[in-house]
């Protein structure tokens, strides 16, 4: 829960706003566009899987509890398959940043000639 904030923060930078950072962390090259669509795709991904393991009922936990599952079976077993549809809600849109992201990439920094 404590990346929640940062995961916040990042998903209001703009993709297309990356560019200049990349180039000045990694450079002119193909790391550049995977750096992008890393930061374009993991803040929508871990807010979804943080908000369907938040949204897990409470009725849920206290079942597996009943069952004497301990906290790793639990999460593993019970609140992981119920966050499942929020976190696929986070890859969907995690999977169209990226793509966006990489087109504007691919035009900026893919500019590489190859000699045969």
């Amino acid at each position: 829960m404590a990346l929640y904030p940062v995961a916040l923060m990042l998903q209001m930078v703009p993709g297309l706003a990356w560019i200049p950072v990349a180039i000045l962390i990694v450079g002119i090259g193909p790391e550049t566009s995977i750096f992008m669509i890393a930061l374009a795709t993991l803040p929508p991904v871990t807010i979804g899987l943080m908000e369907g393991i938040r949204g897990v009922p409470p009725d849920y936990i206290h079942v597996s509890r009943m069952c004497g599952d301990n906290a790793f079976r639990r999460f593993f077993m019970t609140q992981l398959p119920a966050a499942l549809p929020s976190f696929m809600t986070g890859m969907r849109l995690g999977l169209a940043n990226s793509w966006r992201v990489v087109v504007a990439a691919e035009m900026v920094v893919g500019t590489e000639v190859l000699v045969m």
